[in-house]
């Protein structure tokens, strides 16, 4: 479960036998971010001693907002007409 608060995301462990790098592996659709982990692990003390994730622990995830260069427009393509 993932719920969302202004700068985060805030996932809740529901599965037994978890550890972090498959949970984020799994929040980011099956992709690896550089640097996440060691983000996440920043902003949860204490996280670092689990290798597997208590089952209900709320684990923060901060979101990045990707920022464009000055100038460049990000306009949706259209496929279909």
């Amino acid at each position: 479960m993932i719920r969302r608060e202004d700068e985060r995301d805030i996932i809740i462990v529901n599965s037994i036998g978890l550890n972090l790098s498959n949970l984020l592996f799994n929040y980011k659709n099956q992709r690896r971010e550089p640097g996440l982990l060691e983000k996440v692990l920043a902003v949860n003390p204490g996280l670092s001693a689990h290798t597997i994730l208590p089952l209900g622990a709320e684990i923060i995830v901060p979101i990045e907002q990707e920022s464009l260069p000055a100038g460049v427009v990000n306009d949706p393509v259209q496929i279909f007409s």
